[in-house]
């Protein structure tokens, strides 16, 4: 994944925000994410937020790169509607 591919998940950050199930996409990531990081994402009030949360994470991370590779993955995996949203970040 490119830098490209970062900048287009932020372009796509209120489809996310509006559609994503935070909770169904972390269960995907477990190899990525520390249980820090899970339990700072689930112990966040409201779906919405816990999406902006796990955004953020992605983005500090160090290997940011592989790891929002992952989470595109993640989103193929969820639903059909998650895989959406996966396949019009990757078009962009």
């Amino acid at each position: 994944m490119d830098k490209k591919k970062l900048t287009a998940i932020q372009q796509h950050n209120a489809k996310l925000v509006d559609n994503m199930a935070p909770l169904l996409v972390i269960d995907k990531l477990t190899d990525a994410l520390s249980v820090a990081d899970v339990e700072k994402i689930t112990e966040t009030k409201g779906r919405r937020e816990q999406v902006r949360e796990l955004i953020a994470i992605l983005f500090r991370k160090r290997d940011v790169l592989q790891l929002c590779e992952k989470f595109l993955a993640a989103l193929d995996e969820v639903d059909d509607t998650h895989k959406s949203i996966a396949d019009d970040i990757r078009s962009t």
